[in-house]
């Protein structure tokens, strides 16, 4: 059984490296506030609001909260020729999902029903698609259904078929932006 809490903080270290890297090379972070924002005080009781709805998180993503919180790497640098969608690592603040879990699935019998419908469960958006991340009208967002029985659920609606951790440690070696090539983000 992997052990979450060690891959979070490696993570951590290496989201930390990525950022530093960035600020170093005058990244201009849509929204720099975001872009590596500490864990939510209230993850604790987020994490429990899911579970005691009957959608406990799975193991890793809960830990990637408690841990690092959340990364917006939303933004662009001067030297990116031609770079349409980066696709940069992007993982919403659980506050955001929190407040959706709320408002549309506990609150809204109606929503829960399409949700159950459409996605079998509520669907906990991890990421905004690549196009939303460049201001462009797009699909649906990364993420999953919940309830799951996976530790580490694969993420649906990405042109890749990866696992939560896969796709941040995918992100990661592409420094930090999927949608190119590593060559191409510094």
């Amino acid at each position: 059984m992997p052990d979450f809490s060690q891959i979070a903080y490696r993570i951590k270290r290496e989201v930390g490296k990525l950022y530093s890297n960035l600020k170093g090379a005058d990244f201009d972070f849509t929204y720099p506030d975001e872009a590596f924002a500490p864990p939510d005080i209230r993850t604790e009781e987020y994490l429990s609001y899911f579970a005691l709805n009957g959608c406990p998180l799975p193991r890793a993503i809960a830990e990637f909260y408690r841990q690092i919180g959340s990364v917006n790497f939303c933004g662009s640098l001067p030297t990116w020729n031609d770079v349409d969608y980066p696709d940069p690592l992007n993982v919403m603040p659980l506050q955001v999902s929190f407040e959706w879990f709320r408002d549309e699935y506990v609150a809204s019998p109606e929503q829960q029903k399409m949700y159950v419908k459409t996605y079998g469960g509520f669907y906990f958006r991890v990421s905004p698609d690549l196009y939303h991340k460049q201001g462009v009208s797009g699909g649906d967002a990364y993420g999953f259904a919940l309830l799951t029985t996976e530790e580490d659920p694969v993420l649906m609606h990405m042109q890749w078929k990866l696992r939560f951790i896969e796709y941040v440690d995918f992100a990661i070696l592409r420094g930090g932006f999927p949608g190119i090539s590593p060559k191409e983000t510094a």
